[in-house]
């Protein structure tokens, strides 16, 4: 695997992409285009040795930002969305519940604004979409944090700029980024399933009910077709969630 990993990190140097999922394929069925069993199907736990070994060739370029255990899958990222931190991660974890439940989030504070020329209103700079400069900050002491969501309102506001300037208003992929929410993260309890949705488990007697969200977990349970004793006691399994 070590040949391959290393091969795999050769593609991503001459790419220099943003972003890199990994996931597990998924098992669809018995089909004549493809001989795939269940045994091909590798566990979450083997996907993210996988990502870790293709980031030992990438030092200081790329590393795990974040996973998705239910789906397995991992979300390499390029460091240079490890950035200076906009808003903290109490914040950012509550944009994102705004945004499951589809109202506006906290605006963050973005001191980049527009590249234009003299003939518009705007008038300060933005960061270059293949600059790295932003890896230099990454090592010092000052605090960090992934941003590889999207500020969508942000987004808005830069295109809705551009257009009223006809183009002269430019801007960046990374002048809309968003901080990335902790239970999104690589690494976190969570292991990436949003705490905003209910997660429901296949077991042998139906589904069961893991977390919540509007109503308690046992409500829900009460609701579909599994039995409230599945929920009282269902324990834990593994695999990908």
């Amino acid at each position: 695997m070590k040949e391959e990993c290393e091969r795999y990190a050769n593609l991503i140097r001459r790419g220099r992409p943003d972003f890199i999922e990994i996931k597990s394929v998924t098992f669809c069925g018995v089909s004549d285009g493809s001989n795939l069993t269940m045994k091909n199907v590798p566990w979450y736990e083997e996907v993210v040795k996988y990502a870790q070994a293709v980031c030992a060739f990438l030092p200081g370029e790329y590393e795990i930002a974040c996973a998705h255990k239910h789906s397995c899958l991992v979300l390499i990222a390029n460091t240079r969305y490890k950035m200076k931190t906009k808003v903290t991660s109490q914040e950012a974890d509550e944009n994102a519940e705004a945004a499951a439940e589809d109202r506006l989030p906290i605006p963050q504070t973005n001191n980049t604004t527009f590249i234009t020329d003299a003939n518009t209103d705007s008038k300060s700079e933005t960061k270059n979409d293949n600059d790295d400069s932003s890896n230099d900050a990454y090592h010092n002491n000052e605090e960090y944090a992934w941003h590889t969501w999207i500020d969508y309102p942000k987004w808005t506001q830069l295109v809705n700029e551009y257009h009223r300037t006809n183009g002269k208003a430019t801007f960046s992929k990374l002048d809309y980024v968003a901080r990335t929410p902790s239970w999104a993260l690589y690494g976190a309890p969570e292991a990436g399933f949003s705490p905003y949705e209910v997660h429901f488990k296949r077991s042998a007697n139906g589904r069961t009910v893991t977390n919540e969200r509007s109503a308690s977990a046992k409500e829900i349970a009460e609701g579909t077709s599994v039995g409230i004793a599945d929920y009282e006691s269902e324990p834990e399994s593994g695999g990908c969630g």
